[in-house]
């Protein structure tokens, strides 16, 4: 079967050359360079990422490219789905962390704010007279704001927990991803 310049390849899978240019240099297609240096690309490998455009289209732009399987064309649909899924996983995965860091650091500090206000309550209970109301409202004070850094601190951990879960679920995605990447064509075309 005969390869296809980046123009025509580019053209087959309705997009811009920089654009087809750029899936290759990311890995995205496979292309190989001529002796020239110029990128070759297999119809197979680059209608398994770009679905081949309609046949009035292709006849309109005055493409000669064979009509595409449909069970390949389902497949590149499939992949480009699943492509389109992970990447918006991964943005999504990346917003919710620099969220939870924004978070993290925020609960940091009204901790640190917490903390030097019990500072500044002991200091002042210690140079007071106890009175006996007085003590107990203080007390029950000093209680409730520890009860609340305790439950600050423990949402931080389970915030934590959570984006750490969360990378984990993205990477074992990407790492799924990319074992299909590698399979061979007939290897997709048959399992």
């Amino acid at each position: 079967m005969t390869r296809l310049t980046l123009g025509k390849a580019a053209k087959a899978a309705g997009i811009s050359k920089p654009s087809l240019s750029a899936a290759i240099k990311k890995g995205r297609v496979s292309a190989a360079k001529n002796e020239k240096g110029h990128y070759e690309i297999d119809p197979a490998e680059l209608f398994r990422v770009y679905p081949p455009k309609g046949k009035d289209e292709q006849e309109a732009n005055g493409s000669a490219l064979p009509p595409a399987n449909p069970q390949k064309s389902s497949d590149s649909e499939g992949l480009g789905l699943l492509l389109a899924e992970k990447d918006k996983l991964m943005d999504e995965k990346d917003r919710s962390i620099a969220r939870l860091e924004e978070e993290k650091e925020q609960i940091r500090k009204d901790l640190e704010a917490q903390r030097d206000q019990a500072k500044r309550i002991t200091l002042l209970l210690e140079h007071k007279t106890k009175e006996p109301e007085k003590s107990d409202k203080w007390e029950q004070t000093m209680k409730a704001l520890e009860a609340r850094i305790a439950n600050q601190e423990k949402r931080v951990e389970e915030e934590r927990a959570l984006a750490q879960k969360r990378l984990l679920q993205a990477k074992a995605f990407k790492r799924e991803l990319e074992e299909e990447r590698t399979k061979g064509f007939w290897k997709k075309l048959f399992s």
